[in-house]
């Protein structure tokens, strides 16, 4: 739950930095950015992945470039929901939207992941006696690793990724 709060701020933080540095994008004050932020980050967990559903191959085509007309889409689709956030014209959302997503991004690197990621246990013994079971051919014989050998090394691989 902290996460998510701390997600807020920086979306919070990333709307009032994108509109001091924008002249078409303006903000009411601090209680407008926390609630352009809540709409906007419901937007993109609801909105957002349905439009680059339907614009797949425009987005494909364009190599990608064609989520910053999403992102500036929706930015300005959520300054004509809320009252405290202003943009004056569709380019003046689009270059919003990329300080705010640039900014954003910065600021969550600093926010803790752990409480995101599930969990799994460590195993203090080594991986389970299954795990080498899973390549293909290995219940055929073809594999001529020692099981002890091929778990310690998928074990040091699993735990070189995590770090």
């Amino acid at each position: 739950m902290m996460g998510i709060i701390l997600r807020w701020a920086a979306n919070t933080a990333a709307i009032l930095i994108a509109a001091h540095l924008l002249k078409g994008l303006q903000v009411s004050g601090i209680k407008g950015a926390i609630v352009a932020a809540a709409i906007l980050g419901l937007f993109n967990a609801l909105v957002r992945p349905v439009l680059l559903l339907l614009t797949l191959p425009l987005n494909i085509l364009t190599l990608g470039l064609f989520t910053l007309i999403i992102n500036g889409s929706l930015l300005y689709l959520v300054s004509k929901v809320t009252h405290g956030l202003f943009v004056q014209g569709f380019w003046s959302a689009v270059w919003g939207a990329l300080i705010i997503s640039l900014i954003s991004s910065f600021l969550s690197w600093f926010i803790d992941k752990q409480e995101f990621i599930p969990r799994f246990p460590r195993w203090s013994a080594g991986p389970p006696y299954f795990l080498p079971l899973i390549l293909p051919g290995s219940l055929s014989g073809k594999i001529p690793i020692p099981h002890s050998h091929f778990a310690s090394t998928l074990f040091d691989m699993a735990r070189a990724r995590r770090c």
